[in-house]
């Protein structure tokens, strides 16, 4: 069975020694494999996401995101500067939704027994769904981690309810709020609109510059002086200043339309079974 390392024939006395002229031998690229393990059915399907139908709205999901993420990636390597502002706003949103997940964690964990009394172990499937993943990009691996936590909290919460502890309507509106946060989560790529320009372009007014304007706003100034960069870019991208790297307060927030709008009820896909 190949192990995939790489080995020297060595015939006779032949293997090198030190200080013999001989060529080393190079090891291949670092590889690995990544795999997202979840198993609830309402982490499952915001993996694939939805397809619109007649009666349904499409949702995004993590295969989605990481899909319209890589477009917004090699953007940034092409010297998009709205490009670079879209991955700011992401960064933004997975921190936003995993300091939620980690609060709604914090709230669920009061409602568990005495573990004197009972001691209760979350709930997991006996047939889980396993996802080799395969992204291009920091931030498509950050979601899939948070994607991850939202599929514990629906464990709990389901844990939770089946021992009785905790009130049902209550722990569904944990998990229905906490699903909107991950499409909402999912959604923000969309709003980027490759236009192919650079800062030159918009210094200069160019006609690009003006569609990307009127396609996603205004460009914030800490973005087109280079003094804002978010935590992960591609190789070679760095700051046109001194400035250091900063994660915008004001301009990363969502707008209202951008991502979903709070359920006001608690979405079929979420219910706890």
């Amino acid at each position: 069975m190949s192990t995939g390392i790489q080995k020297q024939s060595v015939v006779g006395s032949a293997t090198p020694r030190a200080g013999e002229n001989s060529q080393p031998i190079t090891v291949g690229p670092l590889a690995g494999e990544v795999c997202l393990e979840v198993h609830s059915h309402q982490a499952q399907r915001l993996i694939w996401g939805r397809r619109r139908t007649a009666q349904k709205p499409p949702i995004s999901g993590l295969i989605a995101f990481a899909s319209a993420l890589n477009t917004i990636w090699q953007a940034v390597e092409e010297g998009d500067p709205y490009a670079l502002w879209w991955l700011i706003k992401i960064e933004a949103g997975i921190e936003a939704c995993g300091a939620y997940l980690d609060e709604q964690f914090l709230q669920v964990s009061f409602f568990y027994p005495d573990t004197e009394i009972l001691s209760v172990d979350t709930a997991e499937s006996k047939q889980p769904y396993r996802a080799r993943l395969a992204f291009s990009n920091p931030y498509a691996y950050r979601a899939a981690y948070v994607l991850g936590e939202y599929d514990m909290l629906v464990r709990s919460c389901h844990t939770l309810m089946f021992v009785g502890a905790g009130q049902p309507e209550e722990l569904q509106t944990v998990v229905a709020l906490a699903g909107h946060q991950i499409r909402r989560l999912f959604a923000i790529p969309q709003g980027f609109k490759a236009c192919q320009i650079t800062r030159d372009d918009i210094r200069q007014h160019h006609q690009r510059a003006q569609r990307a304007v009127e396609l996603m706003g205004l460009l914030p100034a800490e973005i087109l002086t280079g003094e804002a960069l978010p935590r992960f870019v591609p190789t070679g991208v760095r700051p046109v200043t001194d400035a250091r790297s900063t994660a915008m307060k004001g301009s990363v927030r969502l707008r209202d339309n951008e991502g979903a709008d709070e359920p006001r009820s608690c979405p079929e896909e979420d219910k706890l079974s």
